[in-house]
Parts: C-alpha cells; structure tokens; sequence
C-alpha cells in the first residue's frame, strides 16, 4: 500500500495570521485571508455570507477541512497564479523579459480564473498588460479571449493581426494572381502548319474570355492554375485549331505562369514553419513576387 502523501504548507503563501485554509488539489496548503479574497472576488465573498452549521467545522476553517476547488475549474497551477496575483503584487510575477510564454501562461491563467471567480480588478489587469503586448500576442488566441470573455475592443486589432500570417497572404496573393491571369490573355504562339492563324487568335481570345477566366474567378469552382494547366491540356477549345492550342499550353506551361501559385504555397509553408519555431508573427517577413 503506497504512503497517503501529507499536504505541505507553501512556502510563500501560507500566512500564519490567515483566517481561511485552502488546498489546490496538489498536496500544497494555503493560508489567506478572508478579507482579502472576500474584497477582490464576489464569489468569495457570496462563500463567505452563506449560513452553515456552526456546530460543524467549515471548508476553510483549518488545515483538516480546506476549502477545495474543483480541479475541473481551477488546476493547481492557476489557483498559484491567483493567489500569487492576489497576495504578493508584481514582484512576484513571472518575467515577460526572462520567461515570455510562462509571463503569457501566467496572464491567461489570472484572467481565466479572475472571470471564474468574478475578480474585476484582476480581470481589468489582465486585459490591460495583454494589450501591452502589441504584435507578440498571438492574433488566433486575440480573437478567441476577445470572443470568450466579451472584450470587443480586442476583435478588430485581431483581425488586423491575423491578416498578416502566412496564410491570409498567401491566399490574397493567390486571388491577386487568378485576376491578373483571367484578364491578361496569352498570346497565340501558331503553329507553322495552321492555314488560319488569325482565326485561332481571336478564337483562343474568344474562349479565354468566356471559358479560362470564368474558371479562374469563379468563387465557387476554387481552380487552381494547375487545374486549369491540365484543362487546357486535355480539353480541345472551339475556337482554335488543335495544333495552335498545343503549341500555345506548352508555352504557357513552360513560362509558369499558371503554376506560380505553388511557389506561394511552398514559400508559406517555409514561412509558417519558421512562424511556429519562432512564435513571432509580427517578425515575420514573406515576400512574393
């Protein structure tokens, strides 16, 4: 049978004059007091208002019947985070200098567990320090916290945010390339045999305009320049000659035109994998040309 572990004290916050004794679910006491928690925190403070039988000893009253947050609710790490905002000011903060992620995890956690427990002035910190963070705040997590915990004024620098990563200007570049290849008609590159060559231009003209471009900007058809490669590669358009259209797809498949969009698409890849390692957004520097 395995030895039942003995909760210890915190070195730090089990206060010796406390009036309320706390276990975070990890084997570690705390000692705070009620006027502190009942002051920043309405859910303590309704906890501490409701009845209960004083002929029996209260969750809170000593080190045999702590009060217990649900670890669903509260991990023991956040209840630190907390009780550490709550009884020890600044100081005792992680440094966003020395230790940025555990300086961010600190924050999520203080603003997670302040909204939980109805801590106004900790959730107005954790706002307030997050803003500070400019660009290195992640712009995903910005529109989710905003969404989560109703800080509209966070939405929009989100957005803005998260119009700079890889992927949203890789796709705006795409669009831009669709729309510069669907009104920029290739020339006809005859063949040396074809008896109408001036038929077969206005003709390829002609199915560029009614056929390529419709599948280039059509929102619902999504065609890659590749796709419409291989279309021309395997589809013989009306309105030229099968020895012109062959010779013209070559030349445009040898110029790359039409496959250009994959060099995007590997370039950010390339950026979003130095993006990940990173964890800087706002350094991140893609260019296309």
């Amino acid at each position: 049978m395995s030895a039942v572990v003995q909760p210890q004290h915190h070195p730090k916050l089990y206060y010796d004059d406390g009036n309320f004794v706390s276990d975070s679910k990890s084997s570690i006491l705390y000692c705070l007091h009620k006027g502190i928690l009942s002051k920043h925190s309405h859910a303590f403070h309704s906890t501490f208002l409701e009845p209960y039988d004083t002929s029996k000893p209260r969750d809170g009253d000593d080190n045999t019947h702590p009060f217990a947050l649900s670890p669903a609710l509260v991990t023991p790490i956040e209840f630190n985070y907390l009780v550490t905002y709550l009884m020890c000011g600044p100081s005792s903060y992680p440094s966003h200098d020395d230790e940025p992620e555990r300086y961010k995890k600190f924050l999520l956690s203080v603003l997670d567990v302040s909204s939980l427990l109805q801590i106004e002035d900790q959730v107005i910190f954790s706002i307030h320090v997050f803003e500070q963070l400019g660009d290195s705040f992640d712009p995903i997590q910005h529109i989710e916290l905003a969404c989560r915990y109703s800080i509209n004024d966070w939405i929009a620098p989100g957005v803005q945010q998260l119009l700079k990563v890889p992927l949203f200007l890789m796709q705006a570049r795409i669009e831009t390339l669709h729309t510069a290849l669907a009104f920029r008609v290739p020339k006809v590159v005859n063949n040396l045999h074809c008896g109408v060559p001036a038929a077969c231009s206005s003709g390829w003209e002609y199915d560029w305009w009614n056929g390529v471009a419709h599948q280039l900007l059509h929102p619902d058809l999504q065609l890659s320049g590749q796709d419409v490669l291989k279309e021309l590669t395997m589809t013989q358009m009306s309105g030229i000659c099968e020895l012109c259209q062959e010779r013209t797809v070559k030349w445009i498949e040898e110029k790359g035109t039409l496959v250009k969009e994959d060099e995007y698409i590997m370039k950010t890849v390339t950026a979003l994998v130095e993006w990940h390692e990173c964890g800087q957004p706002a350094q991140l520097s893609i260019t296309f040309t």
